[in-house]
């Protein structure tokens, strides 16, 4: 009997001692994850968002998912989600990661799962696949530049960067159009044609190239000098029988959209082809046209510039010495779009345009318009309000920004000009106020010597 209870005994020992962690144990968390995007292509320097979100199935316990950082991507956290699930049904948070370098990049995420943080028992991963482009930029290959009329031309575009498809323009300068790749032309005409090659990427960023092409007629080229009122006039050297090719010399707003000629410079300078006439155009080509914000301004420039610019250029070539005054006006300009070409490479796309425009009109303003400033004495005079002048400003700046994020053609046509003027404005103010004031010292100086 005493061996049978002791049996017993036992038995109910060993059922005690099971049944304790029975009770109190856990059951793991099991459970779903996700992460997006899986892949994802963004500018250099632009921004992204990484989000993961947790959706718990049963038990409890703890949940880490955090980034594994990568050379060129650059997140603010590295934690995404860490969390104890316990009757949560789910958790979501997003990081934002920064590009810092193009190329084609990974990103690891991970998730951690345990009892707590210290005692891990499960590791599960993500990739998403990360690819930042180089800038796109392109240029023309031409299989000829020059030769008599007609001139045939097979036309071949030199591309980096961007990602395709890609969609082509092309502007041969006598009216013709083509949006083939590898285009060929005939020029039938002798003259200059500026042949203007546009084109843009999958994600609508934009680049512009020229290339010109001299045709001539056996060996000369008789180059017109095409304006509003006489579209021969001006012609020097040209024999009385000489053609004359309707080249892409644009002559009125309706062809400014064209890329257009800087009419007053070319007659400064003689000819389109001039080093400093080709820098004017490819920057305003190549740069500011290339984006959204600066072509919304140059289309309402152009329809103001090309309203008078004809007739100015007709009365300046007649006019040496005007001539000269207007080249030595524009040597300055040379300069300042220099400096604003470098502050556009700093950071390309519409935000370096943005930085090129401020540069340039900051520039323009003081040194062009604060003489005027000093000429006219109740400009002069009148008190200067900083505090109203950086309202203006920061409003103009914000309807641009709100332009370019929206995508609004018509906003950004208007802000564009009210933030160029407004620059203007200040800065030649500014420099004005400055200058004054250094005459009113210089002259102290002078007095008390």
């Amino acid at each position: 009997m005493c061996r049978i209870n002791r049996i017993a005994l036992c038995v109910t020992l060993i059922f005690s001692l099971s049944a304790f962690p029975l009770a109190s144990s856990r059951s793991d968390i099991v459970f779903d994850w996700s992460v997006t995007p899986t892949s994802v292509t963004v500018d250099k320097s632009q921004t992204f968002y990484i989000t993961a979100e947790v959706s718990k199935i049963s038990g409890e316990g703890f949940v880490q998912i955090r980034i594994i950082p990568s050379l060129g991507l650059h997140p603010s956290k590295d934690l995404i989600i860490s969390n104890y699930f316990d009757g949560n049904p789910s958790a979501k948070s997003s990081v934002p990661v920064r590009a810092i370098f193009d190329g084609n990049h990974t990103l690891k995420v991970e998730a951690l799962v345990g009892d707590d943080i210290s005692n891990l028992k499960h590791r599960d991963e993500r990739i998403i696949n990360v690819i930042v482009p180089q800038p796109l930029r392109t240029s023309i290959s031409a299989s000829t530049t020059s030769g008599d009329a007609p001139l045939t031309v097979t036309f071949t575009p030199i591309i980096s960067g961007g990602t395709s498809p890609f969609t082509y323009e092309w502007r041969f300068g006598d009216g013709s159009f083509s949006a083939e790749a590898n285009p060929t032309h005939t020029f039938r005409e002798p003259g200059f044609y500026r042949v203007t090659f546009n084109m843009k990427d999958s994600r609508a960023i934009g680049y512009s190239a020229f290339q010109v092409i001299t045709v001539t007629k056996s060996g000369e080229v008789y180059n017109p000098i095409r304006t509003v009122q006489n579209l021969t006039k001006g012609v020097a050297n040209a024999p009385s029988n000489a053609s004359y090719a309707p080249s892409d010399a644009l002559s009125g707003p309706n062809n400014a959209s064209n890329g257009g000629r800087c009419l007053i410079a070319t007659a400064a300078f003689g000819s389109e082809l001039t080093p400093q006439v080709q820098f004017l155009r490819e920057f305003r080509d190549k740069r500011i046209m290339s984006t959204a914000s600066g072509s919304s301004f140059m289309n309402l420039f152009n329809a103001w510039y090309y309203s008078f610019s004809p007739y100015v250029a007709d009365y300046e070539r007649e006019q040496p010495w005007l001539q000269q005054i207007v080249k030595g006006s524009i040597y300055p300009l040379l300069g300042v779009l220099q400096i604003s070409e470098k502050a556009y490479s700093s950071l390309d796309g519409e935000y370096g345009a943005l930085i090129a425009g401020l540069v340039a009109s900051s520039l323009i303003g003081a040194i062009y318009f604060s003489p005027l400033v000093l000429a006219i004495r109740p400009v002069r005079q009148h008190k200067f309000s900083a505090r109203n002048a950086l309202l203006i400003f920061g409003a103009a700046l914000g309807a641009v920004l709100v332009g370019i994020i929206s995508n609004n053609a018509a906003m950004l046509a208007l802000s564009t000009v009210l933030f160029v003027l407004s620059t203007l404005g200040i800065s030649s103010i500014i420099s004005a106020k400055l200058i004054q004031r250094y005459i009113i010292e210089r002259r102290k100086n002078h007095l008390y010597c």
